[in-house]
């Protein structure tokens, strides 16, 4: 099925204009803001960049390293102080290097030492937390660039800029495309997308996949807004919704994190999920809302309770606020639906009675869920009889009511701008 192109995000800013066909900038202003690991062996030298989900990042490396493939290319690791408190260990790494080779979609990169990098026989591994500045490199040799890129010059004058719109690109998979209000001749019309970088004065670029042409428009207010192709019938959100999250990729077979991306809007992360669907069945994504992706390695220990099997229940009940502060809810038990707007809820009893209450309604925003045994609310369940998981009013947010005594009533408490009570009847 061919899908339409959708607009999803947009921005406006001065110092706007469209440049190319030059050395690419990311080799003498480019910048790394993460630290890598290190380790030494031999004459060889392997820098790890795996726990690293920064697009930008993501992006000097493919631009820098990766573009010259097993060539050989030399660059020099600026030296960097690294002091591990722990070992009471100090050094200043660096030298000069070979690229051999990348693994891990470039995010490792093998080295031959030809200069420099005096350590100790005994220390070999270097952790990037201890690195006291952030190594940075230097290039023998240069790319020229063929194509076009829009720089945002001035990126503290705007709210939002190309990172905080969730730019990725074609480069990374996604089919993305951009339309710059007043462009002409090859700038009129949209225009695909490669990838994003920032640079060590926090320019940023915008690569073109194909297509543009030299257009300044610093002077002027400009509107520049993102599409992305699929299903608009999909969409959920609103058109040019602001309210982001991350966007995980996973592997089936055993929960790793392939990739992450910030700043996804909710309607971003459905189209991206659509496309990867279409190519990568061993994948699966999720749109979580968090400001930004977890510090890991090859994306171990990045399950969340969401991603765990849940414990089986017996009844469930799906709870949200009315206008006049009622609480309405809709209670399956035993598959039968029951919706009433009194604050009473009954639901069944059964041996060893587990009750799941659905507490992602957004009007719940806000408000904490407490449960009682008895009217007076003084004797709440314990920690073993009652647990919320994630953030009431957000997806997946739910709690879990076992274990408890009463075989009446349960005496529930939404705490918020309003308080308001309700009974589950067991």
């Amino acid at each position: 099925m061919i899908y339409v192109l959708n607009d999803v995000r947009y921005f406006s800013n001065y110092g706007l204009y469209i440049t190319g066909v030059t050395t690419d900038p990311v080799f003498n202003d480019g910048w790394i803001s993460n630290k890598p690991n290190l380790s030494i062996k031999g004459n060889t030298l392997y820098i790890d960049y795996s726990h690293v989900y920064d697009l930008s990042d993501n992006t000097y490396i493919k631009r820098t390293f990766a573009a010259f493939g097993n060539t050989g290319v030399t660059f020099y690791f600026i030296p960097s102080e690294y002091y591990d408190g722990l070992k009471e260990y100090r050094n200043t790494i660096g030298g000069t290097c070979y690229l051999a080779e990348t693994l891990n979609d470039d995010k490792i990169l093998i080295c031959t030492i030809a200069s420099g990098f005096t350590t100790d026989s005994n220390y070999l591994n270097y952790s990037k937390e201890n690195f006291i500045d952030i190594p940075q490199y230097q290039f023998e040799t240069t790319n020229s660039l063929t194509g076009y890129f829009l720089v945002n010059s001035m990126p503290n004058l705007s709210i939002e800029n190309f990172k905080s719109i969730g730019v990725i690109g074609n480069r990374y998979g996604f089919e993305e495309y951009i339309t710059i209000d007043g462009g002409t001749q090859e700038n009129d019309g949209r225009i695909q997308l490669d990838s994003f970088v920032t640079l060590k004065d926090n320019r940023e670029i915008l690569y073109f996949s194909s297509g543009g042409t030299a257009q300044d428009f610093s002077d002027s207010l400009t509107n520049v807004s993102l599409s992305l192709r699929g299903d608009t019938d999909s969409l959920t959100a609103p058109r040019f919704s602001n309210l982001t999250g991350i966007f995980v990729v996973r592997r089936r077979t055993n929960n790793f994190i392939i990739n992450c991306y910030e700043n996804q809007s909710q309607n971003q992360s459905i189209l991206r999920k659509q496309e990867l669907a279409s190519t990568n069945t061993d994948f699966y994504t999720t749109f979580e809302q968090c400001d930004s992706c977890p510090d890991l390695i090859y994306g171990t220990s990045g399950t969340t309770t969401f991603d765990e099997i849940g414990e089986s229940f017996s009844n469930l009940i799906f709870l949200r606020i009315l206008s006049n502060n009622l609480a309405s809810v809709t209670s399956a038990t035993a598959g039968t639906i029951i919706q009433t707007s009194t604050a009473t809820i009954t639901v069944a009893r059964r041996s060893e009675n587990v009750i799941k209450i659905d507490l992602s309604h957004p009007s719940l925003l806000n408000y904490e869920l407490s449960l009682y045994t008895d009217p007076a609310k003084t004797l709440p369940l314990t920690a073993t009889q009652f647990t919320v998981y994630g953030r009431v009013g957000y997806n997946n947010s739910y709690a879990v009511v076992r274990n408890y005594v009463t075989d009446t009533n349960l005496y529930g408490m939404l705490e918020g701008i309003n308080t308001i009570n309700f009974i589950i009847n067991v």
